[in-house]
């Protein structure tokens, strides 16, 4: 059992380690009788004890099944208020990123400047030390991404060779992360590139039909997140959706609950199971005091697979920690390590070589760590180039007066959602309110169905 509540001062001891207080150097082969190891003891013991209790200082694992500490949900006022902030400035860089995506614009000034404004927002906020003396990390939890028509995620260049410049008509999907203390906010919106808004081609009128899709999909599963609902209840409703709109949902795209420092939770949502993952999906409850990433892609042009061009680490840009560190010899491999460490994220979040001074030293180990398999790819996923992909993620949070939206955007003005094409059940989900005692009080009103197009109200407040 690892707790996250010392996951931060817990640390201390490897930091030690890899400085040099006690060294340990292990050659790639020996790395994996190392891993393997570890793997071995953790399944004995269902747990993992925390870093300096004990194990080998030379390594050590961090699990995804640990539970959540009473002082670290958002049941407490503090924590609630870091994830609110995080929130706002998440919907804030993404919203001022997203009004930039224009005909010319480049990818990579779109990407750099989203960073930039998130480091730049969250140092004014909890500059003094916490209680116990330590200075409180915050910053970037996901680099921002700017995917261009069919890069669909994961998309963020480091230099001018991988420069991407916007085209007129292109649909383009904006990811970014943020986290205060480690409670972690993440957003992604989809828009078009269009330099006049009011004049739509077919080929646009055919994207906004997909973007509609995704959104109201979207906010079918807030309404269904309420205390009491179930994971199953929103994969079948985005089923619903995407058959009445004619296009369907990304395959492999998963909701997550979220924890501190954990983005990727085990409990989550199918977006579009195939048999084996609908039987294997463990039924989850939505509760009071849960917070989730909600991620809903649909695509069109009847294939609804994501490829990854290559799990190599010349085709990648984003990196993630791995369970399991150990001591290195190599230069520029302690050099990554190193960085890391002083920027307070101890690899824990994504990252680029862009985090780095020394960029080429950064490269030669991050690819000497990868090869090790202490750090994770994260690969850039494609559709076909014909194909349109639309992603909208939010996070939210469950109370027991409702469920609240902390980041995301509404759709675009040129982008009718409306509830004239779903189906009358989904339609009624999407006229309820997000609220708990605001659907007791309508218990007696009845909704007449209106022909025609109704604004959604996606203000989860």
């Amino acid at each position: 059992f690892f707790s996250p509540g010392i996951m931060a001062r817990g640390l201390s001891k490897p930091r030690q380690t890899l400085m040099g207080k006690r060294k340990r150097t292990l050659s790639v082969s020996g790395a994996a009788r190392s891993k393997s190891r570890m793997r071995s003891r953790s399944a004995r013991s269902k747990s993992a004890g925390p870093p300096g209790s004990g194990a080998d200082e030379g390594e050590y694992q961090w699990t995804d099944d640990f539970a959540e500490m009473p002082d670290e949900t958002i049941d407490e006022p503090d924590v609630l208020d870091k994830y609110r902030l995080g929130g706002s400035i998440a919907t804030a860089v993404l919203k001022e990123i997203c009004s930039l995506v224009v005909p010319g614009a480049s990818v990579l000034e779109l990407c750099r400047k989203g960073d930039e404004m998130i480091a730049e927002r969250t140092a004014k906020h909890y500059t003094k030390p916490s209680e116990i003396g330590e200075e409180i990390d915050k910053g970037i939890a996901f680099p921002t991404c700017v995917n261009v028509k069919n890069i669909v995620c994961h998309y963020t260049p480091t230099n001018d060779s991988q420069d991407v410049i916007v085209s007129e008509g292109d649909v383009v999907r904006v990811e970014l992360g943020v986290h205060i203390d480690g409670y972690i906010n993440t957003g992604a919106h989809t828009v078009i590139a269009k330099g006049d808004a009011t004049t739509m081609g077919t080929e646009d009128e055919i994207n906004v039909e997909v973007l509609a899709a995704t959104y109201l999909a979207a906010a079918a599963a807030l309404r269904l997140m309420k205390p009491g609902g179930s994971n199953h209840e929103v994969t079948e409703m985005y089923r619903s959706v995407a058959h009445s709109y004619g296009v369907d949902a990304a395959l492999g795209v998963l909701s997550h609950r979220m924890k501190r420092f954990e983005e990727q939770g085990q409990q989550i949502i199918l977006g579009c199971p195939d048999l084996a993952d609908h039987i294997l999906q463990e039924t989850v409850i939505f509760q009071p005091g849960q917070v989730w990433s909600l991620d809903v892609v649909m695509m069109n042009g009847n294939d609804n697979k994501l490829r990854a061009k290559s799990s190599s680490i010349s085709d990648a840009f984003i990196f993630k920690r791995s369970e399991v560190m150990i001591a290195q010899r190599i230069k520029s491999a302690r050099y990554v390590l190193s960085a890391l460490r002083e920027q307070g994220n101890q690899g824990i979040f994504p990252f680029t070589v862009t985090n780095f001074d020394d960029t080429l030293k950064a490269k030669a180990g991050i690819s000497t760590l990868c090869k090790q398999q202490l750090l994770d790819v994260v690969p850039i996923l494609f559709c076909k180039p014909f194909q349109c992909v639309a992603r909208y993620k939010w996070t939210v949070i469950i109370t027991d007066k409702g469920v609240q939206r902390l980041t995301g955007l509404p759709p675009p003005e040129y982008v009718p959602v409306t509830t004239d094409r779903v189906p009358r059940d989904v339609s009624d989900l999407l006229r309820s309110s997000v609220r708990v005692d605001v659907e007791e009080r309508r218990t007696k009103k009845t909704f007449k169905r209106q022909k025609h197009p109704t604004k959604v109200l996606m203000d989860a407040e």
